[in-house]
């Protein structure tokens, strides 16, 4: 990954016709991987982390994590040739990287393994 802290990381919130505020990313984001090199386009939407309000305090949406969640939704949005597991993998390396304890970056692996499939699913029928 190239050197990006979550404060070089520009972002604007937006509203869905849901209601939900999501993230639109400012600027292409560059990430080297064990699986490749790959660019996070400018104007991707994400949620940031998917992880429940009631964690929110030992498990922050943004932070040490935000390169991490950007970059897992977006291969998760785009047919890559990458598996799930793949994907997951790869956001666990980014939290390593990005300096999350090996505690939280275990515990953001697991609800990602556990809860992640709707989203998988749902980008893999479009």
């Amino acid at each position: 990954m190239q050197n990006h802290g979550h404060s070089d990381i520009k972002l604007r919130p937006i509203w869905t016709d849901e209601g939900k505020r999501k993230w639109e990313v400012l600027e292409d984001i560059t990430f080297n991987t064990s699986k490749g090199v790959f660019t996070v386009p400018k104007f991707t939407i994400t949620d940031l982390g998917s992880i429940p309000r009631l964690f929110w305090s030992i498990l922050p949406r943004d932070g040490q994590g935000l390169c991490a969640y950007i970059l897992h939704d977006w291969i998760y949005s785009k047919p890559n040739g990458l598996t799930r597991k793949e994907c997951d993998m790869i956001m666990l390396e980014i939290l390593k990287e990005s300096g999350v304890g090996w505690i939280k970056r275990r515990a953001i692996y697991r609800g990602v393994r556990m809860g992640g499939m709707l989203s998988w699913r749902k980008h893999r029928a479009k």
